[in-house]
């Protein structure tokens, strides 16, 4: 597996609808590929992850 990068493991991740308001839930594992990234952008169902990408820190974030 020489060149592949190292998988990061994320837990109790907070999840803020795409207008900005907290959901009442967090996803308990999301696994991602950068570790010096902090925001992602996750596409889900339940607590199975479709896709992640990381983008820059939303306007809505405390």
């Amino acid at each position: 597996m020489l060149g592949y990068p190292k998988t990061q493991t994320y837990q109790d991740v907070k999840i803020y609808s795409k207008t900005g308001q907290k959901l009442s839930y967090t996803l308990k594992h999301v696994k991602g590929y950068d570790a010096t990234q902090q925001y992602a952008a996750i596409q889900h169902k339940g607590q199975y992850v479709k896709h992640l990408s990381y983008v820059a820190k939303a306007p809505f974030v405390e």
